[in-house]
């Protein structure tokens, strides 16, 4: 039997980044039990060796795929060159599901969208279906008028509909129109209420598929947009200048098993209907029902069909937003991760091709991390205590001045930081803005590794707080995107946030009765915990254009955002 050319492909770098990232792991634990000599190692000890060296092997893994996308370039283009080529005359349907949706928003997206297909002459070919899961009455009599007064204007068919009930969520409300339009269209484009997408983008997915019969689902890498406070342009600034090369780096890796995160792609209609239906997992609580992240299995099940999944994290002219303060963003994690723990439940289904099982892996291991990460803290806090004062002297003192331990460090602070820093000096070329915009660029990197520091431990708390809620069977719901750019009072970050302020003052007093030097070496990471409720509330607080290109986040404009379509960074 022939080899498949995509996953051939993609083995010496999935070689590359799996023994590289195993090694880093084996290493840490290494480094990190020879600095418990030689003093006896408890149990304990043994659990906070595993932990560091399962914790480093997952920052290795990303760090990695990072180096990978920066310094190894495919034989070809994944698409091509497709401009020159004729639209395909099949139809395609844009698909935007909504739920209690700023409905003037996502109609003015839709809009401007369709405003530009029929600028470049797609006068036809392409439908919008807006698929409301709305409950509430005064939402949906909006949502209609709105719709109401898009469709009066000559232009692409656009269609509404809200559904009577909204069984299965997201993932219901497209099989759902799947079942009772997909045969009408060859391909869909999905989409979120938020995406956008430049006419120039939507005709080379449209041609990609029509090129290759064999392509179920490729999915592009959004640019996030509209962002307004600190939270949202950190993240803005950190995945324009990062996201693509981690993305180029994750495509080296997919062969024909690539990701789907659910909006900004487009799927084969039939491929979909043929292989997408999802079961409902039996059961009670928060691991049973309906798939949350619905999304990734999707992807791995049109591989096991046989279809091609891809990722092109250079089709430029995808948009997305975020969450506008970190609040939202976790509750939006929150959902997710439910949704990644419930894919332990199908990660051994039969027939899945072996990278779709990573893909799901990966997926359960990034939320797992954090816990992981949580329960290295508190069992060292446990070590200490149950030590006595000679060990737990010996221990302070003798890491002091240890090599290995120094060593360890040093590793974990490389793979955090300097993939980012080698992304960042290799971009300067691409901003054309001389020293200035350079420095800038730089300025940038600096203020995002500052808020990492301080922003990664509470985003640690809310997600092992999350996955303890979910084995106590506390299911998250499905709550509303949080994209309104209000700021935040301070007394509601305080309600959200007082639990981890006295977690981690309750644990740096015990850490200071226990090791006065182990308090200071514990500060990088309670420290930003403790003050949880200010530093949300400051990111939260709104920043203009100026004010960001002070800071750097704002290292050039076309570059980030794509020149054919500045204006929609305005809705």
């Amino acid at each position: 039997m022939r080899r498949d050319p995509l996953e051939a492909a993609a083995m010496v770098p999935r070689l590359f980044v799996a023994t590289g990232a195993l090694a880093l792991g084996v290493s840490a634990g290494w480094l990190f039990y020879l600095s418990l000599q030689p003093v006896p190692v408890s149990w304990v000890d043994w659990a906070r060796t595993m932990l560091i060296g399962f914790s480093v092997f997952w920052l290795g893994w990303g760090a990695l795929t990072a180096l990978l996308g920066l310094l190894w370039r495919p034989a070809q283009d994944a698409l091509g060159d497709l401009d020159s080529e004729p639209m395909p005359s099949f139809a395609t349907a844009i698909v935007i599901p909504i739920y209690n949706e700023n409905a003037g928003e996502v109609f003015a997206r839709l809009r401007i969208m369709r405003d530009d297909l029929m600028a470049v002459g797609c006068v036809s070919g392409f439908d919008f279906h807006v698929l409301s899961d709305t409950r509430d009455a005064d939402r949906v009599e909006v949502e209609k008028a709105c719709y109401r007064e898009v469709a009066r204007d000559p232009g692409l068919p656009i269609y509404y509909r809200n559904r009577t009930s909204n069984e299965g969520r997201k993932a219901g409300n497209i099989k759902e129109f799947v079942t009772r339009s997909g045969g009408a269209y060859e391909a869909m484009i999905i989409l979120d209420a938020d995406s956008l997408m430049t006419a120039r983008c939507m005709m080379r997915m449209v041609k990609a598929v029509a090129r290759d019969p064999k392509l179920g689902l490729l999915q592009t890498l959004p640019v996030v947009i509209g962002a307004e406070t600190v939270f949202a342009r950190i993240i803005a600034f950190a995945t324009g200048l990062y996201g693509r090369t981690f993305a180029r780096g994750l495509a080296l890796l997919q062969g024909r098993c690539g990701p789907f995160w659910g909006h900004n792609a487009i799927v084969r209609t039939r491929a979909f209907a043929q292989s997408c239906g999802l079961p409902v997992l039996p059961g009670e609580g928060p691991l049973a029902g309906h798939i949350m992240s619905h999304d990734t299995v999707e992807g791995a099940l049109l591989a096991r069909r046989g279809w091609t999944v891809r990722c092109d994290p250079d089709l430029e002219g995808s948009y997305e937003e975020v969450p506008a303060h970190l609040l939202g963003f976790a509750a939006r994690d929150r959902r997710w991760c439910q949704g990644n723990l419930q894919h332990g439940r199908v990660l051994l289904a039969r027939g899945l091709p072996f990278w779709s099982r990573m893909n799901i892996g990966l997926g359960i291991i990034a939320y797992s991390a954090s816990a992981l990460w949580f329960s290295f803290l508190v069992l060292s806090l446990i070590s200490a205590g149950t030590t006595s004062v000679y060990e737990r002297t010996m221990r302070v003192f003798l890491a002091l001045g240890d090599f290995q331990l120094s060593l360890l460090l040093g590793l974990i602070i490389g793979l955090l930081f300097l993939p980012k820093l080698l992304v960042a000096l290799a971009g300067l070329a691409g901003y054309q803005n001389g020293i200035l915009g350079n420095l800038r660029v730089l300025l940038g990197y600096a203020v995002e590794a500052v808020s990492a520091i301080f922003l990664a431990p509470i985003l640690m708390m809310f997600q092992s707080r999350g996955i303890m809620e979910i084995l106590m069977g506390r299911d998250s719901g499905w709550t509303t995107a949080h994209r309104d750019q209000e700021a935040l009072r301070l007394s509601e970050c305080t309600r959200a946030t007082f639990w981890m302020s006295v977690v981690a003052a309750l644990g740096m007093a015990m850490t200071w009765y226990l090791s006065p030097l182990m308090f200071f070496w514990s500060l990088p990471v309670a420290l930003p915990v403790l003050l949880a409720p200010v530093l949300v509330w400051i990111t939260a607080k709104p920043v203009s254009a100026r004010g960001a290109a002070r800071l750097g986040l704002i290292a050039n404009t076309n570059q980030v955002l794509g020149g054919e379509l500045r204006r929609i960074a305005d809705v």
